[in-house]
């Protein structure tokens, strides 16, 4: 799929004369539907990224915000770090353009179009966060974690064990980068589409 194919599609899909009578609501369902769909069949990062960007764009102009309960919902499927880029995709649609997730508590702070911002509770119990990193573990345990081997609340505390504070996810460069607790980045990830 060519961008500048794409780009025509967009105005083509906008200016259909079926989809002129959709209420703006429908309209960017549909769309955004469109979009996840291409997006599933690109490999291409630039593609990706801009499937990511109309998306964004597309939210900004219908000002949509989303809720914890949406992104729980999302999160429930979520059962080991194989399931993370499709957990990915579901809150992009959403309107997520970034997270921060904090492991002592697990609380995540959500960000949106138009300095939109959302946290979720963290868990009662907290974990100890080490001053010092293990970076060597901490890859060993995070690559468990996405082979399926481990559940989300062991992969919390192997951060907590591996000095891991906090990891943040940008939607729109597909990263996920893992922090430790001075604030060096300790290994940055691209997040398969």
């Amino acid at each position: 799929m060519a961008l500048s194919f794409f780009v025509t599609y967009v105005f083509q899909f906008l200016n259909h004369k079926r989809i002129k009578r959709f209420q703006k609501s429908q309209k960017l369902c549909v769309f955004v539907f469109l979009c996840v769909f291409c997006g599933l069949k690109t490999k291409r990062p630039t593609e990706v990224s801009l499937l990511v960007s109309v998306i964004f764009a597309l939210l900004s102009y219908f000002n949509i915000m989303f809720t914890i309960p949406q992104i729980k919902e999302a999160h429930s499927r979520v059962k080991s770090g194989a399931d993370f880029p499709k957990y990915m995709q579901d809150i992009m649609v959403l309107g997520v353009i970034s997270f921060e997730t904090f492991v002592f508590d697990n609380h995540t702070d959500y960000y949106g179009v138009n300095d939109f911002r959302i946290a979720s509770e963290g868990f009662p119990e907290t974990l100890t966060v080490k001053d010092k990193s293990d970076i060597e573990q901490f890859k060993s345990d995070l690559k468990s974690h996405q082979q399926g081997h481990t559940d989300y609340k062991t992969f919390l505390q192997d951060c907590a064990k591996s000095g891991i504070e906090k990891w943040i996810v940008v939607m729109d460069k597909m990263t996920c980068t893992y922090y430790d607790k001075s604030g060096n980045e300790v290994l940055v990830e691209t997040i398969p589409s």
